[in-house]
C-alpha cells in the first residue's frame, strides 16, 4: 500500500519470511515470537521524501547455550540491524559527502615556523 502526501509518500511493506538466522549461534530460527513496524528512509522520488514501514518478524532462539532470546529479522544488503535508512539511501548520502568535500591542498613550500615548531617539539622529547 502506498500513501502520497504533499511533502512525502509512505509505502507500506510486509515481511513474507518463515525463518531467520541467529547473529550469535548461527541456527536458523522458526519460532515466531511476533512483528513490529520498522520506519525506515529510502532514496527520494521526484524530490519527494520517502519513507518505508516495514512490518518485520521476531523470532525466538531456543539454543540454550546462546544469549540471544530473540532475534529481528534483517533484510540483507537492503536494510541492515538498528539502521534508519536502506543500504542504498547510505551509499548514495556517503558519495555526495565524498563529492562535496574539497580536496586537500598541500603547499609547496614550508615556512621557517614550521621547522622551528618541528625542532622545538623534538628538543622537549
Amino acid at each position: 500500500m502506498e500513501v502520497i502526501e504533499t511533502d512525502k509518500i509512505i509505502i507500506h511493506m510486509k515481511s513474507l519470511s518463515k525463518t531467520c538466522v541467529c547473529p550469535r549461534c548461527h541456527q536458523t530460527l522458526k519460532h515466531y515470537h511476533g512483528t513490529y513496524t520498522r520506519k525506515i528512509q529510502d532514496l527520494p522520488i521526484l524530490g519527494k521524501n520517502v519513507q518505508l514501514r516495514i512490518k518485520a518478524h521476531e523470532y525466538i532462539c531456543d539454543n540454550e547455550a546462546c544469549p540471544v532470546r530473540t532475534v529481528a529479522e534483517t533484510f540483507d544488503d537492503f536494510l541492515n540491524t538498528n539502521r534508519r535508512m536502506t543500504q542504498r539511501c547510505e551509499d548514495f548520502i556517503c558519495m555526495l559527502a565524498y563529492e562535496a568535500q574539497p580536496v586537500p591542498v598541500c603547499s609547496e613550500t614550508i615556512g621557517v615556523d614550521d621547522f622551528a615548531f618541528k625542532k622545538k617539539v623534538d628538543m622537549e622529547l
